[in-house]
């Protein structure tokens, strides 16, 4: 009689999970009646609307987390010897350094050094020289410092000890080496 009880449950069970009213779900207000279509939590690709917005959204959320966490912010170092700006990761700290075209932050992005993944994996700001966690990662490149103007400092990028750019970092990202 055990099985018959188990295929009992098995039947009641499916009946249970039945789907055929998934199309709507009425919940009742004090004076209204408000109906709701089922959907699923995520979008689907559809509904975004293009890239820029997904970067959009990477990019408010990710300048958040480092504005709410100003104590546990990591800068890059520029080394007293050679000039050159380093950045070793540091999961513990945040950052989030963008070399910008021009002195301004609304300028383009030309090379970002982030702990986030979702803004370093694909190079989601499609940066020219790239996007990256540290820099030791950027293969034969590197970052020297030029000069402060104003909120920014100046510094050339660099492959192979060629000059390709000259980018423009905000000020408080970077510490100089005592």
């Amino acid at each position: 009689m055990s099985k018959f009880n188990f295929y009992l449950f098995l039947l009641l069970f499916f009946i249970g999970c039945d789907n055929s009213n998934t199309g709507k779900i009425s919940k009742r207000n004090n004076n209204d009646t408000l109906s709701l279509s089922k959907r699923d939590t995520v979008p689907a690709a559809k509904e975004v609307a293009n890239g820029s917005d997904k970067v959009d959204s990477v990019d408010k959320t990710n300048s958040n987390t480092i504005t709410v966490n100003e104590d546990n912010i990591q800068k890059a170092l520029v080394s007293k010897s050679d000039s050159s700006i380093g950045l070793t990761a540091n999961m513990k700290l945040d950052y989030r350094i963008f070399g910008y075209e021009k002195p301004d932050t609304t300028s383009r992005k030309m090379i970002l050094i982030s702990i986030f993944t979702s803004d370093v994996e694909g190079n989601p700001f499609k940066c020219p020289f790239g996007s990256y966690y540290q820099t030791s990662d950027m293969t034969d490149m590197e970052i020297k410092y030029v000069s402060i103007e104003d909120k920014f400092i100046k510094a050339n990028v660099l492959k192979n000890s060629v000059l390709q750019e000259t980018v423009y970092i905000d000020k408080k990202w970077i510490e100089f080496e005592e």
